[in-house]
């Protein structure tokens, strides 16, 4: 038997609704993956100016440590 047309067209909503509710999901995935991308992106840069600021605090303290060390002896 055929299917009745107002069954035929509320599938045919529903799909459409349900193709739309995918599509926003699917973007807003999207969204969130850029911007936990961009906090990744800024906690490595943080990580990697403080890694090389204290190298180089080391760097200097080590070196006045020998200094140090050499005017003693």
């Amino acid at each position: 038997a055929p299917v009745p047309a107002s069954t035929a067209d509320a599938d045919s909503a529903f799909e459409t609704q349900r193709a739309k509710l995918e599509a926003d999901h699917q973007e807003k995935l999207q969204r969130l993956e850029k911007e936990h991308q961009e906090i990744l992106r800024q906690i490595e840069s943080d990580f990697e100016r403080r890694r090389d600021e204290k190298t180089q605090q080391l760097a200097l303290e080590m070196e006045r440590r020998s200094r140090v060390d050499a005017e003693r002896q």
